[in-house]
C-alpha cells in the first residue's frame, strides 16, 4: 500500500524536474523548495563558486588576490527572498571588487584606464591584436595601493570564458525553482 508520504515525495521530485517547473511556469505558480536560510547557504556557495572560479582561470588563486578584491567588504550577499517568479538571492560585487587598474609602463604613466568590470571582459574576451606590457600594481589590504609591483604581460587577443554562465546553468539546475540573473555584460 502506498502511503501519503510516498505520494507526496513523488509529487515533490516531479515538481522539482524540468517537466514539473514547466508545468508550474505555464499555470502561472510559484513553489519554493528553499526556506531563506538555505537561499542564503546557495547565494554564499553561487558566490564562492565564481570567486574562486575567476581566480583558477586567471591564474591568480592566491588568498592575497582574494581578499584584496574579493573580501566580505567587497563582496556581500544581499537579501533572498521568494517571489511569483521563483527565488531571489542577491550577491554584490562592489566597484573595487570588479575595477582593474592597468598597466603601468615603464615611464611610469598608466597604458590605459584600466577596467571596470573584470568579470565582463573575462567572460566576453577581446579580440585586440596587440601584446601590453607593463609593471601590475597590487593592491594590498592593510598595506594601500602600490605596496606590491610586478613586470607583466597581457597577451591580446583574449579568448571569452564564459564561466559565470557555467557556475549559474548549475546551481539553476540542482536547485528548482531558482532563477539567478545577472548583468548582461557577464554572458
Amino acid at each position: 500500500m502506498i502511503s501519503a508520504n510516498d505520494i507526496n515525495a513523488i509529487l515533490e521530485n516531479y515538481l522539482k524536474s524540468k517537466d514539473g517547473q514547466d508545468f508550474l511556469k505555464k499555470q502561472g505558480i510559484s513553489i519554493s523548495f528553499h526556506n531563506e536560510e538555505q537561499l542564503r547557504q546557495i547565494a554564499e556557495h553561487l558566490k564562492n563558486d565564481i570567486i574562486n572560479e575567476f581566480l583558477r582561470i586567471t591564474n591568480h588563486a592566491s588568498l592575497v588576490d582574494a581578499q584584496d578584491y574579493f573580501g566580505s567588504a567587497y563582496v556581500k550577499v544581499g537579501k533572498v527572498s521568494h517571489t511569483k517568479s521563483g527565488d531571489k538571492v542577491n550577491i554584490n560585487f562592489s566597484d573595487h571588487a570588479l575595477y582593474r587598474p592597468s598597466l603601468v609602463g615603464r615611464n611610469g604613466k598608466p597604458t590605459g584606464s584600466g577596467v571596470d568590470d573584470i568579470f565582463a571582459l573575462i567572460t566576453n574576451g577581446t579580440n585586440k591584436q596587440a601584446r601590453v606590457y607593463g609593471n601590475w600594481t597590487y593592491y594590498s589590504e592593510g598595506l594601500g595601493y602600490g605596496a606590491e609591483t610586478t613586470w607583466t604581460r597581457a597577451w591580446l587577443p583574449r579568448r571569452a570564458k564564459p564561466f559565470i554562465e557555467a557556475i549559474i546553468k548549475h546551481y539553476e539546475a540542482a536547485n528548482p525553482g531558482l532563477k539567478i540573473t545577472y548583468p548582461p555584460s557577464w554572458r
